[in-house]
């Protein structure tokens, strides 16, 4: 991924501004999703997960999980923000979600 797409992804991502903890989340939790936001950790996972999902198209998490760098919990997060980002889309097949680049 060039480095102007990797930034306009970065860029889409943190004006959605999804919710990192939930309300009844111990301070702790909102703390850490705050500095994941700040440090770039989200977005980093992101990126990620995108090349993961464009180099093995149709793959379940479990299996993008164990072909790259991010665990099954992070793409669990990741996958569905990209999805509303409209970067990538999800199929349920035989009670499995497969992810696909758009």
């Amino acid at each position: 991924m060039s480095a102007q797409a990797q930034l306009s992804l970065l860029d889409l991502l943190s004006h959605m501004s999804p919710a990192r903890a939930r309300r009844t989340d111990c301070d702790s939790s909102h703390v850490a999703a705050d500095k994941a936001e700040r440090d770039g950790t989200i977005g980093r996972q992101a990126a990620a997960a995108l090349a993961l999902v464009r180099r093995y198209p149709g793959r379940t998490s479990k299996e993008l999980a164990r072909l790259g760098s991010l665990d099954r919990y992070q793409l669990a997060r990741r996958l569905p923000e990209l999805r509303t980002a409209g970067v990538v889309e999800r199929t349920d097949e035989e009670s499995e979600c497969r992810w696909w680049p758009k």
